[in-house]
């Protein structure tokens, strides 16, 4: 089972790959954030944008940062670890989980930040006239200290910042079994009574800037979802045509529209977890979305989408100072996708793959030793 920001199987019951393709998108969303940050064009010049540059930037799905993105991981990693333990979890199934689950996330983690320090001697981060407010908070002295810690995963760092959310995936991932024990034999009046209390603890915890409010709790809407994935795909199955456009609408409305329109930033919080609500029951359930995420090119992009996450950040500001200054969105998005999705699918083979093989031997032995095969 692969896990984290990364392509997802489900454990018991089949694979399912609608959530591959899900995270594949989110992944690539996220790339195209960063290279709009680094060139501002979610900052534009005219005090009110046209019209043009709206729909340019919610077709784009390019957002002021990446967390619609990281909030849409955070689900699916709280709905995939979540529902294999649903129907058994023994005592060794526990013990190989935790060997399993620390190799896959820190290995990989590992691998980015020697890569991104690497990036930062290649092209040394200096703060010139043309750089977006982005671009210059990646220039800064890098501390062994920062290093170490944030290799532990107790902190995010400016070299490559996307780390900060597996901060957040480490801790859900050490508390998994609470979660479990929260949702387990949920029914529906259940479910959505946790989704609605996390949909509450977005506004509070945005309000109070409470991280563990904000973030635990979209793991915990994942692990609600885990309860009801077969329920939800027989709806699908007999959903009508307005209904799954009632749902795509919400998904994509919602996810997108809190960033572009003034009136609905208070709400912003909720509504995006409401939308990645949405998107995780399309990509369960909706025929219409399930053909495109089953598309083999999403297929593998939800494959490497760890990967593309972990490393395509610090490619994105090495770029951006070494292209000229006038460079725009365009110039720097033809160089810096492609290049970063190469990255990735090298840096899954070499790296986060091999970590997947060890995690897998790391499980089997750990069980072994609590529970011997005659």
């Amino acid at each position: 089972m692969r896990t984290g920001p990364a392509s997802v199987t489900a454990g018991w019951s089949g694979r399912l790959t609608g959530l591959d393709g899900l995270r594949g998108l989110a992944s690539l969303a996220v790339v195209v954030t960063h290279v709009a940050l680094a060139t501002e064009l979610v900052e534009p010049l005219p005090s009110e944008p046209t019209l043009w540059w709206r729909l340019l930037a919610v077709i784009l799905g390019v957002t002021r940062d990446g967390t619609t993105a990281v909030l849409v991981f955070f689900v699916l990693s709280g709905l995939v670890l979540v529902r294999p333990f649903l129907r058994h979890g023994s005592w060794s199934d526990w013990v190989a989980y935790y060997p399993r689950r620390l190799i896959r996330l820190y290995l990989p983690v590992w691998g980015s930040i020697v890569l991104a320090l690497a990036w930062v001697i290649l092209v040394p981060r200096r703060i010139e006239p043309g750089l977006t407010p982005w671009i210059v908070d990646h220039v800064e002295v890098i501390h062994l200290g920062a290093v170490v810690r944030t290799a532990a995963l107790a902190q995010g760092a400016s070299f490559n910042s996307p780390l900060w959310s597996l901060h957040w995936e480490i801790i859900f991932s050490l508390l998994l079994p609470i979660y479990v024990l929260v949702v387990k034999r949920s029914g529906w009046p259940r479910t959505v009574a946790v989704i609605l209390l996390a949909l509450g603890a977005q506004h509070v915890g945005t309000l109070w800037h409470r991280g563990d409010l904000v973030f635990l709790t979209q793991f915990l809407v994942g692990a609600a979802l885990a309860t009801q994935v077969d329920s939800i795909r027989r709806w699908g199955r007999n959903a009508t045509l307005l209904q799954a456009g009632a749902v795509l609408a919400g998904a994509f409305a919602f996810t997108q529209l809190p960033w572009h329109m003034s009136a609905l930033a208070p709400a912003g919080p909720v509504l995006r977890l409401a939308g990645g609500v949405l998107a995780v029951i399309a990509a369960l359930s909706i025929p219409m979305a399930l053909r495109v995420l089953d598309l083999q090119v999403v297929q593998w992009l939800g494959r490497i989408s760890f990967s593309l996450y972990l490393v395509h950040e610090p490619l994105v500001v090495s770029l951006r100072l070494v292209v000229p200054a006038t460079a725009n969105f365009w110039v720097l998005f033809g160089l810096a996708v492609p290049l970063s999705l190469g990255l990735a699918h090298a840096f899954y083979r070499l790296v986060e793959h091999p970590a997947h093989r060890l995690a897998r031997w790391a499980g089997f032995r750990s069980r072994d030793l609590v529970s011997p095969r005659q």
